[in-house]
């Protein structure tokens, strides 16, 4: 049963948007690379943590029992760094979880955006969080009630701000008693990965917002029982494929991590068991690690007698070559419980200061000719766009009169769209046209602009991050 509802004002209302006083947030603010680790803890000092680099840099400490961690992506930069940092709080069964946004830009402000306490949708407790390529959509999925429920989401500024409200409820989604993940295939289409009703299955299902209707792509079988936990992340700027992660515990862990070939019938790329090398999977993350592609892990850690969460990587550059029980220690919440934790990791930072120009990109079909439109630059001043298959980062440092740091991999003179002697016009604007290969479907591909003469200053646009249709 779906349930829509095209006004949100008085949910709003409701949940009572309050934002506690602006603290400094020790560590902030958050840089790209960096991940949030959310552990649940009754201590709001202890509940979410800021790692870089596999060191604990900081902390927010205005709100517990944060679990599920999302960094928005502002702008349509995917986990934008500048964005804010979306977290769920499982809640309770009497009176339903609730969602929060925490500021990124180093101030310790958690504003409450929603409470899922029965009065739009079915109350219950909440986990899974996602957000939509184009930032304006939350999947989530009930504990209590097996829904899917969908937020409208209007994005802030970094400093915690933002608001969201009810769009619809997928009722009889799932099964209920589990947590489980969402992740987004495109702006209308929600992944989940659900423990089947039958023992020992798991199913990787798909939800389209504007149809409502629900597709199983693909199952897998022979899981353990016991209480399960499932997540599940698609990033096509880190990886090609889908993860999803499947855990239970019956008196002794069981991890399970399949990926799937969105691209090929959803067929199953590899299934390995990481039931030893690691405590009971949690949430996962695609990012970087010293530019490797990789999955960030997170796990259970409340053991008394021996407290504190890891974070796990997988080294995902070929994720046919994986194998049983390699995951490997990256970061250790010690000592604190977390028997419930989540991560996420923010993979840009785009929408800050140096973003003095706009890139739009339209119509990138295969065989057809794509329209950039660069605006926001000064009459008469060159202009270049660059592009890439990767995110990472590419310095330049007073090359042919540019300064940018480019959040793409690999960025140099063959990578330039469109020529070296574009210039604004007189409304300071760039707008050209480029063929796309016909064979060139399905590939993910990252743009970003840059104003030259700005030396020592950079002055440089959004990164897009597109998919050739």
């Amino acid at each position: 049963m779906t349930r829509k509802n095209g006004s949100f004002t008085l949910a709003l209302a409701i949940c009572g948007l309050t934002a506690p006083a602006a603290l400094a947030q020790v560590g902030g603010p958050v840089q790209k690379g960096d991940i949030a680790f959310g552990l649940s803890q009754f201590d709001s000092t202890l509940s979410a943590q800021l790692v870089r680099g596999a060191v604990h840099q900081g902390d927010w400490t205005t709100q517990n029992f944060l679990q599920g961690m999302e960094f928005d992506n502002l702008g349509g930069n995917s986990h934008n760094a500048r964005g804010n940092l979306l977290c769920l709080n499982f809640g309770s069964s009497s009176s339903g979880g609730t969602l929060w946004s925490l500021a990124t830009d180093g101030t310790d402000v958690a504003t409450q955006l929603y409470a899922f306490d029965g009065t739009n949708e079915t109350l219950t407790r909440i986990g899974g969080l996602s957000v939509s390529p184009d930032n304006t959509k939350l999947a989530q999925i009930g504990n209590d009630s097996g829904s899917l429920i969908i937020l409208a989401y209007t994005a802030g500024d970094g400093s915690g701000n933002g608001s969201a409200g009810p769009l619809l409820e997928e009722t009889f989604f799932a099964a209920t008693g589990a947590t489980q993940g969402t992740t987004w295939l495109d702006n209308d289409t929600v992944l989940a990965f659900l423990p089947g009703f039958t023992i020992g299955d798991a199913d990787l299902v798909s939800y389209d917002v504007n149809t409502n209707s629900t597709t199983v792509l693909t199952t897998i079988t022979g899981l353990a029982g016991g209480s399960a936990f499932t997540d599940i992340d698609y990033n096509p700027m880190v990886s090609p494929f889908v993860y999803a992660a499947y855990s239970s515990f019956d008196g002794a862990t069981h991890n399970t991590l399949a990926v799937f070939d969105p691209t090929n019938n959803w067929s199953l790329v590899n299934r390995i068991d990481l039931s030893i090398s690691m405590q009971t999977t949690r949430e996962v993350a695609l990012g970087f690690n010293n530019n490797t592609p990789t999955l960030f892990v997170s796990s259970y850690g409340g053991d008394n007698a021996d407290p504190g969460p890891w974070i796990e990587t997988l080294d995902i550059t070929d994720p046919t070559l994986l194998t049983d029980d390699s995951s490997v220690d990256f970061y250790r919440a010690d000592p604190i419980d977390s028997a419930f934790n989540g991560i996420d990791y923010a993979l840009t930072e785009s929408g800050g200061p140096s973003d003095c120009l706009t890139l739009d990109v339209q119509n990138l079909v295969a065989g057809d000719r794509a329209v950039f439109t660069v605006s926001g630059g000064t009459p008469g001043v060159k202009g270049v766009t660059v592009y890439g298959l990767q995110a990472g980062q590419t310095v330049v440092n007073n090359i042919a009169g540019y300064c940018a740091t480019f959040g793409i991999k690999g960025v140099r003179q063959d990578k330039v769209l469109g020529g070296l002697n574009k210039s604004f016009d007189a409304n300071g604007d760039i707008s050209f046209g480029v063929p796309i290969p016909a064979n060139a479907a399905g590939t993910a591909v990252l743009f970003q602009s840059a104003m030259r003469g700005t030396c020592p200053d950079e002055c440089i646009s959004n990164l897009v991050q597109a998919v050739v249709q």
